[in-house]
């Protein structure tokens, strides 16, 4: 996060990117990367506790990680706390909470059930690594077809509507991966070729819908406004 264009350097340099860290901005920073240098990325990450999880890849040309914040898929508010303070700032560790007290508690099973997301994640890169030449996974080619991927452990909180694995209505069941299509926006901040400005019915009535598009490969020289 401190340095980003050393991180877009370090970026052009990769086959593919793997992004597993915790937090938006450092998402979003590479997001930018790997846009501009048209790099590979794979973005995995666990739920409250990993109570569940989900990864997606984002193939240039396609879909980015912004495209896949403005879908109803998504909820970027659901994250893993992986450090005591990172949990105080979430609220889930109330402040007068002692170190040691918050040291104590302990997710049985934490790293069986992030597991899910870090094997899927690899099996995308090699994947995507290997991708056009014959090997023992060429198979899984016509497999990974989806950029976002869905996985639930236990059915809590954010994945208490799914259904048991003996329901009768074909709902959602834990333990199961679910792919789901995510489509490119085309005015997605990031990637789209213009991006739309929400300035109101007033405005777009008056000036018209052209006025609240900004192309993106337009140059603003600023010391010049």
């Amino acid at each position: 996060n401190d340095d980003v264009e050393l991180l877009i350097r370090e970026v052009a340099k990769a086959d593919i990117v793997i992004c597993a860290t915790d937090n938006n901005r450092s998402r979003f920073n590479i997001n930018r990367c790997v846009v501009s240098t048209r790099t590979p990325c794979i973005y995995g990450r666990a739920i409250t506790r990993a109570e569940g999880g989900d990864v997606f890849i984002y193939r240039p040309g396609g879909a980015c990680y912004c495209c896949l914040l403005g879908n109803n898929w998504f909820n970027a508010a659901m994250e893993e706390i992986t450090n005591e303070q990172s949990a105080r700032n979430d609220g889930r560790i109330a402040a007068y909470t002692s170190a040691e007290d918050a040291d104590a508690m302990v997710q049985v099973g934490l790293s069986a059930d992030i597991e899910p997301m870090c094997n899927m994640m690899v099996k995308l890169a090699l994947t995507e690594l290997s991708r056009g030449a014959q090997s023992g996974i060429t198979s899984l080619e016509k497999e990974y077809v989806y950029p976002y991927y869905m996985w639930a452990n236990r059915r809590e909180r954010n994945y208490a509507n799914w259904g048991s694995f003996d329901n009768e209505d074909q709902m959602p069941t834990i333990m199961r991966w679910y792919g789901v299509d995510v489509p490119r926006d085309e005015h997605c901040a990031q990637c789209g070729e213009k991006v739309t400005l929400d300035h109101g019915e007033s405005f777009i009535n008056a000036f018209g819908q052209q006025a609240a598009q900004v192309n993106v490969n337009t140059t603003i020289d600023l010391d010049n406004l």
